[in-house]
């Protein structure tokens, strides 16, 4: 395979000459070529693998994000302080529906009150490596919720891709 500059690669799999990077440096892990001349560099399309072993433990992330979640939609929280740790159609989603709540909110003339959450149980399993399924139980003075998150790893951090509360 000749030698190729970084945009040539690019404008060739994307024939308009766009292009998005998402992860650069993985583009200059040189491997071992099987005709022996000395290796080649990686291909930037190449599937990346993370390191699974070295993820942070995830417990700590799940006891914040599931009472943070319920607080945005109370109107005590932006969805802005969650940004980091929510995939980017959770933030569209949680954002959306924070601002319907807020209207409802002002429509109906009630108070924004901080409910005093506790989380009295949390349950997670991983059924496939990177992906932790869990279920977070928060009470509060007038209910108890569940809430519902799946975890996926990303540049070696954990993102939530889905939230559901029950």
């Amino acid at each position: 395979m000749p030698a190729q500059t970084l945009t040539e690669k690019l404008s060739t799999a994307l024939p308009n000459g766009t292009f998005w990077v998402y992860f650069l440096e993985t583009t200059q892990v040189v491997t071992n070529n099987k005709k022996g001349n000395g290796g080649m560099q990686r291909d930037i399309f190449q599937e990346d693998f993370e390191d699974f072993e070295n993820l942070p433990d995830a417990t700590e992330q799940l006891k914040f994000i599931a009472p943070a979640v319920v607080e945005v939609l109370a109107g005590v929280r932006t969805v802005e302080q969650l940004s980091p740790m929510l995939s980017e159609n959770i933030y569209l989603k949680l954002r959306d529906r924070a601002a319907r709540a807020a209207m409802s909110r002002a429509e109906s003339g009630s108070r924004v009150e901080r409910p005093n959450l506790v989380v009295r149980n949390l349950h997670q399993e991983s059924n496939k490596p990177g992906v932790i399924q869990s279920v977070v139980l928060l009470s509060s003075s007038i209910r108890t919720r569940a809430v519902a998150i799946r975890l996926e790893s990303r540049n070696r951090r954990w993102l939530a891709t889905a939230v559901s509360i029950l």
